[in-house]
């Protein structure tokens, strides 16, 4: 198994059909657990402004800390 220093998360979505369900947690999850499986330090979130109900799951859920905006990108960081 290789081990990379960061991963990333990049525009987690879930279609509106399948919302208020426990997808994104479930998928964002999974995403960290793989992603420390594979060895990785920095795990990178990268979300949209308007996307505040993400924020605040990143923020609340998995301890992601903002980092950043570039425009209307928001980057988040864990250190796992």
């Amino acid at each position: 198994m290789t081990s990379s220093y960061m991963g990333r998360v990049l525009f987690l979505a879930v279609d509106k059909q399948f919302r208020r369900k426990g997808y994104a947690k479930r998928l964002m999850s999974f995403a960290i657990d793989h992603l420390k499986k594979q060895g990785v330090k920095i795990i990178k979130v990268a979300t949209y402004e308007e996307n505040k109900k993400a924020q605040q799951m990143y923020t609340q859920r998995f301890g992601v800390v903002k980092e950043n905006q570039e425009g209307k990108i928001l980057h988040y960081r864990k250190d796992v």
